[in-house]
Order: C-alpha cells, then sequence, then structure tokens
C-alpha cells in the first residue's frame, strides 16, 4: 500500500472512529439515565459479587462485542493490522469510558476540565498508531 493510500486509510478509520464516539456521545447525552446506570453499574459492580457480573453481560459486554466486530470488518478489509479485535476494542473503549466517568460522575468537570475533542483525538492517534495497517 502507497504511503498516500496509507494516509488516506488511516484518515478514513480516524473519521469513522470520530463518527462512532460522536454517536456514543449523543446517545449518551439523550439517555442521562444510560450515564447513571453506566456509573452505578462500574461502581457497585466493583463492591458486588452479583452485581459485577450482571453489570459486564447486559451494559459493558454487548457494547465491547458491537466494537469487536466493527474491528474485524476493519481487518478483513486490510484497514487494521492483523491483532486480537476484543483486546483493541478494550483498549480503546477504556479511555473513553474513564473519561466520561472522571467528567461527569466523578465531578473533574469542575476542577479538572478536560478538553473532549482533544481528548478524542489523542485516544484515536494512539489507537490509530497502535493498529493501523502498514
Amino acid at each position: 500500500m502507497t504511503e498516500a493510500a496509507l494516509a488516506e486509510e488511516n484518515a478514513r478509520l480516524r473519521a469513522r472512529l470520530a463518527e462512532t464516539e460522536a454517536a456514543l456521545t449523543d446517545a449518551q447525552e439523550a439517555q442521562g439515565a444510560w450515564r447513571a446506570a453506566l456509573a452505578m453499574g462500574v461502581v457497585e459492580g466493583m463492591r458486588n459479587d452479583l452485581l459485577g457480573p450482571v453489570f459486564i453481560e447486559r451494559m459493558f459486554e454487548p457494547f465491547v462485542i458491537a466494537l469487536t466486530e466493527r474491528l474485524d470488518t476493519h481487518v478483513a478489509r486490510g484497514q487494521m493490522r492483523p491483532a486480537d479485535t476484543r483486546m483493541a476494542a478494550l483498549a480503546l473503549a477504556s479511555p473513553l469510558l474513564l473519561g466520561a466517568l472522571h467528567q461527569d460522575q466523578l465531578g473533574g468537570a469542575r476542577d479538572y476540565p478536560l478538553d473532549r475533542d482533544a481528548f478524542l483525538e489523542h485516544v484515536v492517534e494512539g489507537f490509530l498508531r497502535a493498529y493501523r495497517a502498514d
């Protein structure tokens, strides 16, 4: 693949990741209860042997599975290097989840505001460096 083609594919993947994050953000903002449930699931799930597995099964794992399937598509198209796409999905989702919890449920936005666009760009750049096709 030429450098120009690689740059085009990386730009396309970057745009798709940004679109996916924007769609998730829109969905979260439209459903404030989802954020509260997410925060409660993380906090309570870590303290309760019954709630943790339910949170993973019903809320978090379906997202990871969908993202894994999406990444499998990018690998099949040659847009991503072959990798364990489940691990890649967790590597992408984890900082986004932690950033959202930090800013919203933990109150970080008040004293330690995060430029969400810059944070998203940082996460996407790191993901692309790690997984882009060579």
